[in-house]
């Protein structure tokens, strides 16, 4: 797993495709941090409005952001059975869960 993977299941974001900043677009997501900035996460093309992705990223395609990593868990990557649930913000434990929960 990577720093950015690690990072993506462990600070605090919350993604969503339902805020005005992405409503009623397909596969787009606002990923917001603690004290509510966010950045627009494209699920189609794996892309992030933020530096990260922008400079280092964009480089690599096989590379992605915590933003888009976080996307994509919230989306059903699967989390390593080996990492350690109490370390996992759980903001996206239970958004996991209730998608379970739905399917």
């Amino acid at each position: 797993m990577s720093a950015r993977e690690a990072r993506a299941l462990t600070e605090c974001l919350f993604a969503s495709d339902n805020t005005p900043e992405v409503d009623g677009a397909d596969d787009l997501y606002a990923v917001y941090n603690e004290e509510g900035q966010y950045h627009i996460v494209d699920l189609r093309t794996r892309s992030c409005t933020c530096r990260d992705h922008q400079y280092r990223c964009s480089q690599h395609r096989e590379m992605h952001c915590k933003h888009v990593y976080r996307v994509l868990f919230r989306e059903g990557r699967p989390i390593p059975e080996w990492a350690d649930r109490s370390r996992i913000d759980p903001l996206l434990l239970r958004t996991i869960e209730e998608r379970a929960d739905d399917d």
